[in-house]
């Protein structure tokens, strides 16, 4: 199952962590996964200068660290993990060794999503060419569907920078198939007194009249949730609103998964829900935990190490 894997990469893991990750699994996972981020990407995320998308920040006078630090080194390693088979591989590392990280790493979260659901991925270099440079394009069977994704960095929330970003995001998504915008808004947004439920209805609406070469648009927003105040404990979501254009130049089935909750997502949001009521040092947020770390990432460290 893990014959893809590097051999270097492997050694790492099963032979070279340090001895305290060996006896605690949390650090075990994540020393992995810092493992697997450098051998793909070759980006060191435990060092000083990490990029600012870890927000490696210091949380209290102990020296703990933010609990965003270390989920953000978990999510994208097995983002990257779970992709590693997709054709065009490559092109998801080069774009990590020279393009923003949190704007590569919403596009290798929204891929994830189709491959969880069956599609086959093929990502692609720039051409250069209007309509050609789309982040990746997502095939079941003879069908495919391409997919544009912009991770938005306003500080303050604007329907123009919104309505600009679709448009522009629509001229690159070519006019022959199925296409969809993922457009991901900064978590401060949620806190700035404007109804972002109301205004991510809106905004579609006008679109879609304008269009029917994207068949949906999808708001995506992060979402921490501190289990302490200072933040060095906590958990991580991403919420996503989906709208589907009435009008469609092409109709797909395709992107159907995207207006189903999963019983993965229903557990993940009962737990949060869940999370909010428990004390920081509950036995119970460490079993939720636990439940989370399914994936293909997990299910290898713990055949190189098992529980």
């Amino acid at each position: 199952m893990f014959e893809d894997v590097p051999d270097r990469l492997v050694r790492f893991v099963r032979d070279h962590l340090l001895e305290e990750s060996k006896t605690n699994r949390d650090l075990m996972y994540l020393e992995a996964a810092g493992g697997v981020i450098r051998e793909y990407t070759g980006k060191a995320v435990f060092e000083s200068g990490v990029d600012k998308f870890f927000n490696a920040t210091v949380a209290n006078e102990a020296g703990d660290l933010s609990a965003h630090y270390p989920l953000n080194v978990l999510r994208l390693a097995d983002a990257l993990f779970t992709l590693r088979r997709s054709p065009g591989f490559s092109e998801i590392c080069r774009r990590f060794m020279g393009r923003d990280l949190r704007s590569t790493y919403f596009e290798v979260s929204v891929a994830r999503r189709f491959a969880d659901n069956g599609a086959s991925l093929d990502f692609r270099a720039e051409t250069g060419k209007k309509g050609e440079d789309f982040d990746f394009a997502a095939a079941v069977g003879s069908e495919t569907v391409n997919v544009e994704v912009t991770a938005l960095t306003a500080p303050s929330f604007s329907t123009n920078t919104i309505e600009n970003a679709l448009n522009t995001k629509r001229k690159q998504l070519p006019p022959t198939k199925p296409a969809a915008i993922f457009c991901i808004m900064p978590e401060a947004w949620a806190h700035q007194g404007v109804n972002l439920n109301a205004e991510t209805y809106n905004i579609p609406q006008k679109f879609f009249k304008s269009t029917g070469r994207i068949n949906v648009v999808e708001f995506m927003q992060e979402y921490h949730l501190d289990f302490v105040s200072d933040g060095s404990r906590g958990a991580f979501a991403v919420i996503g609103k989906p709208y589907r254009n009435p009008n469609p130049r092409y109709a797909t089935t395709l992107f159907d998964f995207l207006f189903i909750e999963s019983p993965d997502q229903i557990m993940r949001r009962q737990s949060m829900a869940l999370a909010r009521t428990l004390p920081p040092d509950s036995p119970v947020l460490n079993e939720l935990t636990r439940a989370f770390q399914k994936s293909e990432f997990y299910v290898w460290v713990n055949s190189l190490h098992p529980t």
